[in-house]
């Protein structure tokens, strides 16, 4: 078994807690990670990433760019509400954004697969909307 996808959830789960603690109004945690993803990012760029950029085409840097995008966006708006958030709610915040981040992932996975969805994926959708709806009470 693949142990990577649980220790991005565990790492993804951490991080919108500790920048909560940090209060990040001023913009200086978002350039923390923004530094900090930058020069991680320069080690397996600079082991394979130029050869990989020589044969990329056109679509796939539109992706990147539209994956670059939408995580910027994403981290800038999560900030933004976990500034001011008092400590104790931000975990049941961060709780709905990944539970909405579950049900977008399987819709934009869906739509480019080109796939219609199940009975019980539908399901699932419906107990991720109850999840959401029962933890911002």
């Amino acid at each position: 078994m693949d142990l990577r996808p649980f220790l991005c959830g565990i790492l993804f789960g951490i991080y919108p807690i500790l920048a909560n603690r940090s209060k990040p109004s001023s913009g200086a945690t978002f350039f923390i990670l923004a530094i900090t993803s930058l020069v991680l990012g320069l080690v397996p760029f600079f082991s394979n990433g130029l050869a990989s950029v020589k044969t990329a085409n056109v679509g796939q840097i539109g992706f990147a760019v539209g994956s670059a995008l939408a995580s910027s966006i994403g981290v800038l708006v999560m900030f933004r509400y976990l500034a001011v958030t008092p400590t104790e709610r931000a975990g049941g915040l961060v709780i709905i954004m990944v539970v909405t981040q579950v049900v977008a992932t399987w819709v934009f996975a869906s739509l480019f697969a080109r796939t219609m969805p199940s009975a019980q994926q539908l399901l699932g959708v419906v107990l991720a909307g109850a999840a959401i709806f029962l933890l911002q009470r």
